[in-house]
């Protein structure tokens, strides 16, 4: 698998990318409906990225690269998902990038979450384990955009809004803007091993790589059941940049910490 995703590493610069699973490059009018799984079989990729079962697997790993996106819409107009579920990335799940006029609705994504470690093995047979940076949902760089609908369940955070990351990002400076969330649902958003924190996973998030701004965001009429942080802005030296009307007026929280058997997750 070639191990450069030049477009994604011209607006990051932080390291090499194996080019993302699926890829929808520069397409206008595209379509995704109905009932199937886009299964990207990650735990061969942690497995052979991991140093330890405790390593969380994302950077510094054995790989040369870093792992793979699974669902990657990048340069595009008028998009429109809905009905699948996506499963199992190597990275990041179902990734909007530099796109515009999208419609994602009714996609169901299942990621390990929680646990002590790192899914090298599936299923598990030492307990719960997380999928390391298996994000549901990322909007980097795209303007006009509704998403409703989702069911996720994440080894990290859940829905993500970002931008470009450090000086490569401000230079590139293709804000995300305009965007609406409703009517989701945030099930698990969990990765109790990153950064010395509980548990960094956040339900709903703008950042961590928002270096060319993020404008004009609502979520609303949401529920999430349980996540380290339910709202989460993160705008860490050097990645953070400016940030405009973000806006959070209705979320139901459950907020219950579970360890569920793989067996025991929702289908």
């Amino acid at each position: 698998m070639r191990a450069q995703w030049d477009s994604f590493f011209n607006q990051t610069k932080h390291s090499a990318y194996y080019v993302p699973f699926v890829h929808a490059l520069n397409v206008s009018d595209f379509k995704l409906e109905g009932g199937g799984v886009i299964d990207g079989q990650g735990a061969c990729w942690w497995k052979a990225n991991c140093r330890t079962r405790k390593d969380d697997c994302r950077g510094g790993g054995l790989l040369p690269a870093e792992l793979p996106r699974l669902f990657v819409v990048e340069g595009s107009q008028r998009i429109s998902l809905s009905g699948v579920t996506v499963t199992m990335p190597g990275y990041w799940t179902l990734v909007l990038f530099q796109s515009s006029d999208i419609h994602v609705s009714n996609v169901t994504v299942r990621n390990p979450a929680g646990g002590i470690g790192p899914c090298t093995d599936w299923p598990s047979k030492v307990g719960p384990c997380y999928g390391p940076n298996a994000d549901g949902i990322d909007l980097v760089s795209v303007t006009r955009a509704l998403v409703e609908g989702m069911d996720i369940i994440a080894g990290d955070d859940c829905f993500c809004v970002k931008s470009g990351e450090n000086a490569p990002g401000r230079a590139v400076g293709m804000p995300s803007r305009d965007i609406r969330f409703r009517h989701n649902i945030a099930r698990e958003c969990s990765n109790p091993h990153s950064g010395g924190q509980a548990d960094a996973g956040g339900a709903f998030k703008i950042g961590t790589e928002m270096s060319g701004g993020v404008f004009n965001v609502l979520f609303e009429d949401s529920a999430v059941g349980y996540a380290g942080m339910a709202l989460k802005v993160s705008t860490p030296v050097p990645r953070g940049t400016h940030t405009r009307k973000q806006t959070q007026p209705s979320f139901p929280l459950a907020c219950f910490r579970t360890h569920r058997a793989l067996q025991d997750w929702p289908q």
